[in-house]
């Protein structure tokens, strides 16, 4: 590809895994994790947190901005200084567009129902932190605890990013798409990997595994 490649997904959605098996069964790839998260990339958290979120509180208006000023100029002198091809963005839900000009961009994604609850609690940290970044902007929420705060803010980013992939013709990767035979795999993973898919098929089928939820409380 000309550009590199940008995986754009939200929180628990099994991104770490898919980035990982890509990452491992496609030569040549050059992988750093959520580059663009400012708690992950020490090198350049000034300059990214001025535009980019994460799951620390400290971070979080920048979660639901979009196309900003100066935004580009950050991509430019952050990424554009490493030598990385590969990335997965999990906390900026509104900025698919922006990644466009830079990347290669695919979308990966899973139901809520796959989704919550987390394991973790970081996760329903980043998801109520999204909310009260949300709630800034005027978004008309409703949410009264933790827990509905958070499913209403993933309902949020979620219809976003899937708006946002239909308007820029961007290919959606679902999570439950990787449990299909490899058939139906290779039919949804062609638009993004296309011929060097046959070992990630082989990956993907070899390490996936699929826990159902608990369930809610």
């Amino acid at each position: 590809m000309n550009m590199p490649l940008l995986m754009q997904s939200l929180p628990n959605s099994g991104s770490t895994w898919f980035a990982s098996v890509l990452a491992q069964s496609i030569p040549d790839t050059r992988y750093f994790m959520e580059f663009f998260n400012p708690a992950q990339n020490a090198d350049h958290e000034y300059l990214l947190s001025t535009h980019f979120g994460c799951e620390l509180c400290a971070y979080y208006p920048n979660i639901a901005i979009g196309d900003d000023e100066g935004i580009d100029h950050v991509i430019e002198a952050t990424w554009g200084s490493e030598n990385y091809n590969f990335t997965k963005e999990v906390f900026s839900p509104f900025k698919t567009e922006v990644f466009t000009r830079h990347f290669n961009v695919f979308v990966f994604l899973r139901r809520e129902q796959e989704t919550f609850p987390p394991n973790r609690g970081r996760v329903w940290c980043f998801y109520e932190h999204a909310w009260f970044a949300l709630e800034r902007l005027g978004y008309p929420l409703h949410g009264d605890d933790m827990r509905s705060r958070a499913i209403e803010a993933f309902h949020v980013m979620y219809r976003r990013i899937i708006e946002d992939a239909t308007a820029l013709d961007i290919p959606i990767i679902w999570w439950h798409d990787l449990f299909n035979d490899p058939h139906e795999m290779a039919h949804k993973l062609r638009p993004v990997f296309g011929d060097r898919m046959a070992p990630l098929l082989k990956a993907i089928e070899r390490t996936r595994e699929r826990r159902p939820r608990p369930a809610a409380a």
